[in-house]
């Protein structure tokens, strides 16, 4: 089964001519107007439903998700924090809000930094955490933490997960909708996706996990947002792909279960020092 699923997925590959892979920040130019555009293939989410959703912001506008860790840390991609270039003056949060331009709470951000093995080339590592000016409040319905998939349990290949986030219908779309949007994916066996991204040149590793389906995917602007099982425990952080929700290209999401990143995410997430 495994082996007539790469030679599909491989052909489909050599099939579609698809650009370039890139980590999924949302266009510059964003029309906060267009209300019609979703996740490729989901459906409008309640924040009730997603309430460690955070949409990461610059200048007040979205450009990543993120989930929320505790009072005052946020987990999002590393590519995400990279994309503030080392200045947080203008990154704030919007947390317990189903739309991502008002509502709910917003807190600056005063710390960010991506994973010390964070490589924006290879998209490695793709994790950041983010620290806030004051605590968030928490009330567990609208708000409240994520739950992080236990060390070394990546989910199972064909495992339905979901994906959720203010990301466009298609690549490279400049609008963004407002409403929370989700849709579920199943999970990819790894060596599959190695075999599928290798043949293009693009790094797949331990750090990453992968799920998707033709027509279902996160895409531009979901970067940094949640991927989850069936009881919300979040396996993974929504990274990178060749086109959103393409046949034969599953997208990639960091894997929250390796040691190397949720070790370092639980220690400077519960660290004063920064």
């Amino acid at each position: 089964m495994q082996s007539s699923l790469i030679v599909v997925l491989g052909c489909l590959a050599v099939c579609h001519g698809l650009p370039r892979p890139h980590p999924r920040l949302p266009p510059r130019l964003l029309s906060d107007d267009d209300s019609s555009l979703q996740i490729v293939g989901g459906l409008v989410a309640d924040i009730k439903d997603f309430p460690y959703q955070i949409s990461m912001m610059e200048s007040g506008s979205h450009i990543c998700g993120g989930s929320i860790l505790n009072e005052q840390w946020v987990l999002t991609a590393g590519h995400c924090v990279h994309a503030l270039y080392g200045d947080t003056d203008s990154a704030s949060v919007r947390a317990g809000s189903s739309s991502r331009v008002s509502g709910g709470q917003v807190v600056n951000v005063i710390w960010a930094e991506e994973h010390p093995q964070f490589d924006y080339d290879t998209v490695t590592h793709d994790v950041a955490l983010m620290k806030l000016e004051k605590p968030l409040t928490l009330d567990g319905v609208v708000a409240k933490p994520t739950q992080l998939v236990p060390l070394n349990a990546a989910p199972a290949a064909g495992q339905l997960l979901t994906v959720s986030g203010w990301g466009t219908l298609h690549s490279g779309d400049f609008g963004l909708p407002t409403d929370l949007y989700a849709v579920m994916v199943p999970s990819m066996p790894l060596d599959v996706c190695k075999q599928v991204y290798d043949a293009q040149g693009d790094l797949v590793d331990e750090t990453m996990i992968c799920a998707g389906i033709g027509g279902k995917d996160s895409c531009q602007g979901d970067s940094g947002g949640p991927l989850v099982d069936d009881q919300h425990v979040q396996v993974g952080v929504v990274s990178w792909g060749i086109g959103c929700g393409s046949p034969g290209y599953p997208g990639l999401y960091a894997n929250l279960a390796h040691p190397e990143l949720q070790q370092w995410i639980i220690e400077t997430s519960n660290s004063d020092d920064e």
